[in-house]
């Protein structure tokens, strides 16, 4: 099976009545695959003939799929791609407001000012 038709079997199960875990390891021989889930978007990292993989997964209405244009790369760079994650959900705590204001609307707003800047990595 390729990768598409291993999550359709690994989580096809899953629904909006039987909720998917947050963590799922599935190992069949070699053909092992390790899940991570999260409202709206789940990674699988996975052995595909010595090769270990790292895919995004997309959601909808609690059922898993490979995203039309997934992400994918070597399991190798997951240290780096947190890093660039964490740094970018910083930024967006310290410059926007997304969630419900006091009176349970909807909102999506900045919240510091936005001014150009430039960081090298080193």
């Amino acid at each position: 099976m390729n990768l598409e038709e291993l999550v359709k079997y690994d989580l096809g199960d899953y629904d909006q009545e039987y909720l998917y875990p947050k963590s799922l390891t599935i190992a069949d021989d070699d053909n092992w695959r390790h899940y991570e889930l999260g409202p709206i978007i789940g990674f699988v990292v996975f052995n595909d003939k010595g090769w270990i993989g790292l895919a995004e997964l997309g959601e909808d209405d609690d059922f898993w799929f490979v995203s039309e244009h997934p992400m994918y790369m070597s399991a190798f760079w997951t240290n780096e791609i947190y890093e660039t994650f964490s740094r970018m959900n910083d930024w967006i705590k310290e410059h926007v407001f997304i969630g419900r204001d006091k009176t349970g609307e909807w909102i999506e707003k900045l919240i510091k000012p936005i001014q150009s800047e430039e960081i090298r990595c080193d």
